[in-house]
């Protein structure tokens, strides 16, 4: 299988900054941040079937919760070049999104998730900006 087949959506370069968790003082706390992200940053053995789950500090609004501001993407290189993985999105109780890819993932391939903040960012139910949050993990061979 060619690798353009598995790995569905655009190309872009990946720099995220400002991002990590909610003790970053690169952006101005409103409260609302990703609290904890499963698969952890950093797992190396990571199942083909993982939905990733980010369990928030507050309701995530579904309206600006979206595909374009939460994603997962499939990092290629030393160069940070990054494939979007199509996936749906699942809130899963107040706090929680699930991120379910439509394909299995690849074995030996990161994978990092990231949510978008600012103006055009995902938001809590009351409107709150989230603080920007990126993770990475590996799928086992």
């Amino acid at each position: 299988m060619a690798l353009g087949r598995a790995l569905y959506g655009l190309t872009l370069s990946i720099g995220v900054m400002g991002c990590g968790t909610p003790d970053d003082s690169s952006f101005e706390d409103t409260g609302f941040y990703v609290g904890e992200v499963v698969p952890a940053d950093g797992d190396q053995d990571v199942l083909v079937s993982a939905s990733p789950n980010l369990l928030l500090s507050a309701p995530a609004s579904a309206e600006t919760c979206t595909n374009s501001t939460v994603q997962l993407v499939a990092i290629a290189g030393s160069n940070a070049v990054a494939n979007h993985i199509d996936a749906t999105l699942e809130f899963d109780g107040d706090e929680k999104i699930i991120i379910n890819p439509e394909n299995e993932l690849i074995p030996g391939f990161t994978y990092m998730v990231t949510v978008r903040s600012g103006v055009e960012g995902c938001t809590s139910e009351d409107g709150l900006m989230i603080r920007p949050f990126a993770s990475r993990f590996t799928v086992s061979d």
